[in-house]
């Protein structure tokens, strides 16, 4: 990279890094602040959207909606089919009791 060889053209130089590094860490706090909580339970026969009122009935479904920093919380029973994560960083955690199956509609 060229030295600026005035104090102006420093102080432009400095500038643009200065931009470029604050937006780079802006950049960085919405991945981290809206990290989402998604919900499965292979008993809900209503519609899907993930959180606990109207979970995924699989895991996979739950998987294919997660963003890196997401936490699964998959609750206690049977569920079939491969997963794929595909460098996803999720925190998969199962046995929860889940709503009872009349909060599923």
């Amino acid at each position: 990279m060229k030295r600026a060889s005035t104090p102006k053209a420093r102080r432009a130089s400095f500038r643009r890094v200065l931009v470029t590094a604050t937006a780079g860490a802006i950049a960085l706090v919405p991945a981290i602040a809206f990290a989402a909580t998604l919900h499965v339970d292979a008993r809900n026969s209503g519609s899907e959207r993930g959180d606990e009122k109207a979970p995924f009935r699989t895991v996979g479904g739950a998987l294919a909606k997660a963003s890196s920093g997401d936490t699964i919380k998959v609750a206690a029973g049977t569920y079939e089919g491969a997963l794929r994560i595909d460098g996803k960083g999720i925190a998969l955690l199962g046995g929860f009791t889940g709503a009872p199956t009349t909060a599923y509609a």
